[in-house]
């Protein structure tokens, strides 16, 4: 592939570059599954004193870095926890 300016006098090879944004039809979209008996799905609206789970990772200041970032949302932000409210994942 080769790319031209609008002037014609410059061309040369495009780089190669593999995006990966994808679509899906709503209608094609599974079923969203049930969780497991005893667990439960929170979000940071719900529990915005507990410690953030990424905190091992990114450190304990990254609950308020998230907050300064304009496109995080704590609605969005996102646990599974069991019974005794242990976090069994996040996304």
């Amino acid at each position: 592939m080769t790319l031209h300016n609008s002037s014609g006098l410059c061309s040369k090879p495009a780089r190669s570059y593999i995006g990966n944004t994808a679509w899906m039809v709503a209608t094609d979209r599974p079923a969203v599954r049930a969780l497991a008996a005893g667990f439960t799905l929170v979000d940071r609206t719900q529990r915005p004193d507990a410690a953030h789970p990424m905190r091992r990772r990114n450190g304990e200041g990254i609950a308020r870095r998230l907050e300064r970032c304009s496109l995080y949302d704590r609605a969005l932000d996102l646990a599974v926890e069991d019974a005794e409210g242990y976090r069994s994942g996040h996304g």
